[in-house]
């Protein structure tokens, strides 16, 4: 039984993880994205 709820500790944990990584990604790709809006010649506000 406790190993049972170590699993399921352990996937639980895995998935916040995963949550995380992906959101974090998520961010990076928004960044890069504003980051090439900006640097677009057709933007006449940079900022």
């Amino acid at each position: 039984m406790v190993g049972a709820f170590g699993v399921a500790f352990a996937l639980e944990q895995g998935q916040i993880v995963a949550a995380m990584l992906l959101s974090a990604l998520l961010v990076a790709l928004i960044l890069a994205a504003a980051a090439l809006l900006a640097r677009c010649p057709g933007n006449p506000n940079p900022g």
